[in-house]
């Protein structure tokens, strides 16, 4: 993690104007075709969801902004972004969090964090997330077709981490659609860069090259 030279960097006024804002946020849903992830998922045997925090994890670590935080008021780059997910547990009433580990297949990624993700936890559990600046905070509420869903953040304004949601999937003819929230911070990042990553995801989905 580096500082950001303020001096040079060409979002300085852009992220003063929203240091102090008490709602900073960028927040925008759309559905997605993850027709071909999903059935990579199934043929090969490996959870869906952590097919998608890979592929989105992924694109995130192309675009720059998507690696700076904000830390006591300052912008920071953070370099390489990780994810951490909200699993519920088969039978559990609440969730724990996952820190996932980087793979270099996609395969292989949503394999070892699903088995990961259901091994027991410990006090001592490297798994019990803090709040980390270096992650993207993934959750997912697969009851529900949602149109838009707001993330908690943890101090208002201060909470610079982007946070992902999936909501539930169904069929539109030959399609599986799901809903896609992103919530990022706007001192760090404008339109045209969540624009972007929908524009790369969606691309990347559509291509199935897994």
């Amino acid at each position: 993690m580096k500082k950001i030279d303020t001096a040079t960097w060409n979002r300085t006024a852009h992220f003063n104007s929203y240091v102090d804002a008490q709602f900073p946020y960028i927040i925008v849903g759309k559905d997605i075709d993850v027709t071909n992830i999903y059935r990579f998922a199934r043929e090969k045997g490996v959870s869906f969801t952590y097919c998608m925090i890979y592929a989105a994890t992924k694109i995130a670590n192309e675009i720059p902004n998507f690696q700076y935080r904000m830390l006591n008021d300052e912008p920071y780059d953070i370099e390489h972004t990780v994810a951490t997910n909200t699993h519920l547990k088969k039978g559990a009433e609440t969730f724990s969090m996952v820190r996932c580990d980087d793979y270099d297949t996609m395969e292989e990624y949503a394999r070892k964090n699903r088995e990961k993700a259901d091994l027991p936890a410990t006090d001592a559990d490297p798994r019990e997330v803090e709040f980390a600046n270096d992650i993207i905070s993934f959750s997912s509420i697969p009851w529900i077709r949602y149109t838009h869903f707001i993330r908690t953040v943890k101090t208002l304004g201060k909470d610079t981490n982007p946070k992902i949601t999936f909501g539930k999937y169904e069929w539109e003819g030959d399609k599986l659609m799901m809903p896609f929230t992103l919530q990022v911070h706007h001192g760090l990042m404008d339109g045209l860069h969540t624009g972007r990553y929908f524009m790369r995801l969606e691309e990347y989905l559509a291509a199935g090259e897994f």
